[in-house]
């Protein structure tokens, strides 16, 4: 009798939070990672050659860093290796199936998604003060030492249950309407949804980035030099460090996906 006594109080002595491993995978773990990506390729980036390009002989250094600067500020474009670049027209080049310019803005995108993961996590603390639902409250009252007695934790339940009964019963109508109008907007926009799935299938099936073009390695670059009097073009093979980062980054998903 004292040790089953004491095994069930020592669930009280243990320590307790009002979240759990999802909510924690959501608002902390999962920005800190992406934050951390993001703070690794902006010292690439900013502060290193986030893309080095492929050059003739006769381009002399100060050359080499204004088409790299040049290319990199601007956009590339990826052409299959099969693929000459003469093939190609100079006005079809940057067209918007083979234009890449998402690379300068990735940490960003990182951070907002560290700050969308994060957001609901400070908004819920927020509105939870205001909601009607005393969330702090009710983890503080069901967890109460004194509700070890039969009667008192009873009392406590049926209080808990009626506070949270008539607290969802009235959020509930207002969610209801809130997501009728949120799954037709859905609905009706049909446009980059499958972009994910696509490399995700690229990924399982074993795919590569030359055949695929997502997240490719190399790209090519066309920019002008006046030379005296004279305009001239050239075309540069380009190796975009940051796709390498972005591709071994997606390896150890890769991995989980092939064991599915």
């Amino acid at each position: 009798m004292m040790i089953e006594t004491l095994i069930s109080m020592a669930r009280y002595l243990s320590a307790h939070k009002d979240d759990d491993f999802a909510d924690r995978m959501n608002y902390l773990y999962t920005p800190n990672m992406l934050l951390a990506f993001s703070v690794l390729i902006s010292f690439k980036q900013f502060g290193g050659r986030p893309l080095e390009c492929m050059f003739p002989n006769k381009f002399p250094g100060s050359w080499e860093q204004y088409a790299e600067n040049f290319c990199w500020s601007e956009a590339t474009y990826y052409l299959p290796p099969e693929v000459h670049v003469a093939q190609i027209k100079e006005s079809e080049r940057y067209s918007a199936d083979r234009k890449l310019s998402y690379y300068q803005w990735v940490p960003f995108f990182l951070l907002l998604q560290a700050a969308c993961f994060r957001l609901p996590s400070i908004l819920w603390k927020a509105a939870s003060l205001s909601s009607g639902v005393r969330v702090h409250d009710i983890v503080v009252k069901a967890l109460d030492s004194q509700n070890m007695e039969d009667e008192c934790r009873h009392r406590t339940i049926i209080l808990l249950a009626n506070h949270l009964a008539r607290a969802l019963r009235f959020q509930n109508q207002i969610l209801n309407r809130h997501l009728f109008i949120h799954k037709t907007i859905f609905l009706e926009t049909d446009k980059y949804q499958w972009y994910g799935i696509s490399v995700i299938q690229d990924l399982i099936h074993g795919i590569p980035w030359q055949a695929s073009g997502y997240f490719p390695r190399v790209s090519l670059c066309d920019f002008t030099v006046r030379q005296m009097a004279n305009i001239q073009k050239y075309s540069v093979q380009c190796v975009l460090v940051i796709n390498i980062f972005t591709e071994k980054s997606l390896r150890p998903f890769k991995i989980i996906l092939k064991l599915f």
